[in-house]
């Protein structure tokens, strides 16, 4: 074949069309293999050009016979279906790349970034480049790590066209690494603006015993966040009183609460009152969780403080609630009535009916907080109630729902969750019996809202309706378990403490019904149920494909 073309076209364009077209195939392999090599890549295109004008030219008269004959009109017919159909295939795709959706099936949303995320991704100031420094390594662990970290980013910039990364290998390309000055061995990331860097370190997680360095995606938020130049609110646990501690990982601990702080974004931390009576300057947000003991009249007189300075607390109290703290929150337009709420139906964990379960009818569909929470479940395991303070009066009812408003126009109130008709409040969390006489009939409220300019009693306040007028914001829950590491986990209970605090601190943007961890997930399915997938599997399918092909060849024959 090969005597027979150079008898017909010459040595020289038949040198000139193979290694031409060799050119252009391997120019087609390095684009592919090595998109790196751009020099390369321009080189082989170049010689594999000029290769094909060379065999054009000196065997003119043959490709114009060629071209000119019948076989090559039907051959000029099916190339221009070709190059339609390829043109349909890449202007489908170009389009598709420019106005592309994609959808996680996945039901905790595992290949998705949080919402927290997605906003903070889209509310950049300024381009953030991210560099990820990985050295070669043949562990397939760190492979996949790579694999993981690099979808992560590419989630990032497929949110932002402000967020552009690319990886690096600090032992090829020692020079990017020291333009920064940072001394850290791979893996980690530089996040910069130009005029600001961010390092960011990996977390550890465990595979198989085996330690693993990995890149979490809020590590990557924060870092984001701190490298534009944002500064982080700041939330503070009060400490001294017997509160559940932040640092425990025991069931009674609020590690998990403090962890889910974080994760939104928010620096947490520790505040003693006792040791400096006032509320920082900083403090976006303070929480008041379960405390046991009651609180001396400076630490009282700072909150108090801290509120009429348009504060934001999150109180998290129980069916013993020390009696400052009440005292406090009835200026506020909150009242705590003495004991524990007992549900008579069958809206409790089963053999407590004291443990409360708030579904979408017992939540407040018009505060966002709550109305996100809608298809969600609340456990409550102790809860008391929550009712408006003297002196406030109902101005207003949303879809049955009411509005509380002190006398003197400075506060409002709004119900977030509520019991159900058959529920009660035993006034002695002793007793076993409702009695007509001395204890509470539901349904009751179980956390509230409180937005204002003042307390109930203040005087020559700004009403509430004033837009530009600095306003003190509360949220109420009357139970802490709720949010103790056992019942973090549990149905919405985390997402019922977080959407609260991002109330508080107006960042109702980030109010969600978040993520939860991906589990293990079975089919249980029985011993009949398995039987007939292994038939089905084994035996039909084999079945179903001979039969198909019999009656194939039955209507041929």
């Amino acid at each position: 074949m090969i005597r027979r073309m150079r008898a017909a076209i010459g040595p020289i364009s038949l040198f000139a069309v193979i290694v031409g077209a060799g050119s252009l195939l391997a120019a087609f392999l390095v684009f592919i293999l090595l998109p790196e090599s751009e020099s390369s890549l321009r080189v082989l295109i170049a010689i594999g050009c000029l290769l094909l004008l060379v065999f054009f030219f000196t065997a003119f008269d043959q490709v114009k016979r060629v071209l000119m004959g019948r076989k090559a009109r039907f051959g000029v017919n099916t190339g221009v279906m070709i190059l339609a159909f390829a043109g349909i295939a890449v202007l489908t795709n170009f389009v598709s790349e420019r106005n592309h959706s994609r959808y996680d099936m996945t039901a905790s949303q595992q290949f998705s970034l949080s919402k927290q995320t997605v906003k903070i991704a889209k509310d950049l100031p300024e381009k953030v480049k991210i560099i990820a420094f990985f050295g070669e390594s043949a562990d397939p662990v760190q492979g996949v790590v790579r694999s993981e970290t690099e979808d992560i980013l590419r989630e990032y910039r497929r949110q932002s066209d402000k967020i552009s990364y690319e990886f690096v290998d600090p032992y090829l390309r020692p020079d990017v690494q020291l333009s920064f000055g940072v001394n850290s061995s791979p893996p980690f990331m530089i996040l910069t603006t130009g005029q600001r860097r961010e390092v960011v370190q990996p977390a550890v997680s465990y595979v198989n015993d085996v330690a693993v360095a990995v890149f979490r995606e809020r590590d990557i938020a924060t870092a984001l966040l701190r490298v534009t130049g944002h500064q982080q609110k700041k939330a503070y646990f009060l400490t001294g009183h017997g509160e559940p501690d932040t640092g425990a990982a025991d069931d009674t601990g609020y590690a998990y609460a403090l962890q889910g702080v974080k994760d939104d974004n928010y620096l947490a931390e520790s505040l003693d009152l006792v040791a400096s009576p006032k509320v920082p300057d900083d403090c976006s947000v303070l929480i008041i969780a379960g405390p046991q003991k009651d609180l001396q009249q400076p630490e009282l007189d700072a909150i108090q403080a801290y509120l009429e300075r348009a504060g934001r607390v999150l109180f998290l109290l129980d069916p013993v609630t020390p009696p400052g703290l009440r005292d406090l929150l009835k200026r506020w337009g909150l009242d705590l009535p003495s004991g524990v709420v007992v549900e008579g139906g069958d809206r409790h964990l089963e053999g407590n009916d004291r443990a409360i379960i708030v579904d979408g009818s017992g939540m407040n569909p018009y505060v966002q907080a709550t109305a996100e929470l809608s298809g969600s479940l609340v456990i409550l395991p102790e809860v008391t109630s929550v009712s408006p303070a003297e002196g406030l009066g109902v101005v207003a009812t949303q879809g049955g729902v009411p509005v509380f408003l002190s006398q003197n126009g400075a506060l409002m109130m709004v119900p977030l969750l509520f019991s159900t008709s058959d529920s009660y409040q035993l006034t002695d969390a002793s007793a076993t019996a409702f009695d007509e006489k001395r204890d509470l009939k539901g349904p009751l409220l179980l956390g509230a809202t409180v937005t204002a300019t003042g307390p109930v009693d203040g005087q020559n306040l700004p009403t509430i309706d004033v837009a530009d007028a600095k306003k003190a914001r509360i949220a109420l829950i009357g139970d802490s378990q709720f949010a103790n590491n056992f019942y973090w986990p549990n149905y919405a209970n985390s997402d019922l403490f977080l959407n609260n605090l991002n109330w508080l601190t107006e960042d109702e943007a980030l109010i969600s019904v978040r993520t939860k961890g991906t589990g293990l997930r079975m089919m249980d399915v029985s011993d009949k149920q398995w039987r007939w997938i292994q038939v089905s599997v084994i035996g039909l399918l084999p079945l179903a494909v001979v039969v198909v092909g019999g009656l194939t060849w039955y209507r041929r024959r």
